[in-house]
């Protein structure tokens, strides 16, 4: 058994288990030992520990030294490979592309066996496209959802002025307008105040940023005529979801022409579990 730890900017993601089958999973925001209990207090006890950072030297050096302590096992830090998992890295310096974004990579490609094109929402969104073949045709990073509008409002005195109050969640933002995957007569969703309209605004930017890379991979000549599969992860990857739904013309089982739809919660970890490991040791 494995304990596999995804060390972001805005939480920590953890599992016990293999790359099959997770038995206790969670998530902490923060990486001091009381936001980390669940996993530290755990009744498992794993034989090697594999840990993905992206949040800085720091966070990684304190996290290792917890769970050090407590499972009396150096961790292993995960390095982004040249080849791993079917797929070729297409960075000219392979370790220069995220952890977070190659192991999102291994663990979609390795479930699908597909064209695929990753989304991870974070603090940052990340997009991905990989042919059929496993060539990492390169990728995008972008400001994340919430960090779109945190821009706007600390860098525009009347908007923040405008939406000051107004709930910042977008799930529930998303639920007041109405939202439903089932009623696609309009697929664009419109703010009626301007908190709204800079949520909305941000959400569904990224979302067009995804169903349009995602086109041009189904209609690259060169891959396959296998249904591409464009895969959604990270923080906010449920309202992105519901946001494509809505304006892809998804229907069934988000089957859309040429592609699928799928959110995959764990997927960092998911490719951080694969045996043997997709990626190398970091130093």
């Amino acid at each position: 058994m494995k304990l596999l730890v995804d060390i972001g900017n805005s939480r920590i993601k953890w599992a016990f288990g293999v790359a099959d089958r997770f038995v206790a999973q969670g998530e902490a925001f923060g990486d001091v030992e009381p936001s980390l209990g669940v996993m530290l207090e755990s009744r498992y006890e794993p034989e090697e520990i594999r840990v993905a950072n992206v949040a800085g030297a720091d966070a990684g050096f304190r996290i290792a030294a917890l769970l050090a302590e407590r499972f009396r096992i150096k961790p292993v830090f995960a390095g982004s490979a040249a080849v791993g998992a079917g797929i070729r890295n297409g960075y000219s310096d392979p370790g220069q592309l995220g952890i977070d974004r190659w192991l999102a990579l291994c663990g979609a490609f390795s479930r699908y066996k597909a064209p695929i094109c990753v989304v991870d929402t974070g603090t940052a969104t990340t997009l991905d496209l990989v042919t059929g073949d496993g060539k990492h045709k390169g990728g995008l990073i972008l400001p994340g959802i919430e960090l779109m509008q945190l821009a706007l409002l600390r860098g525009t005195g009347d908007l923040a002025r405008l939406s000051a109050g107004a709930d910042s969640g977008l799930d529930r933002a998303f639920q007041a307008a109405g939202l439903s995957t089932s009623q696609v007569e309009s697929r664009i969703v419109l703010g009626h105040e301007t908190g709204a309209a800079i949520r909305f605004g941000g959400l569904q930017a990224t979302a067009c940023l995804a169903r349009q890379c995602m086109d041009e991979l189904c209609a690259d000549r060169s891959v396959e005529a296998i249904p591409g599969v464009l895969v959604v992860t990270g923080g906010a990857a449920l309202v992105l979801h519901a946001a494509l739904l809505r304006q892809g013309g998804f229907q069934g089982a988000n089957v859309r022409q040429g592609h699928r739809l799928e959110h995959r919660h764990q997927l960092v970890l998911e490719g951080l579990a694969l045996d043997p490991p997709c990626f190398t040791t970091a130093g």
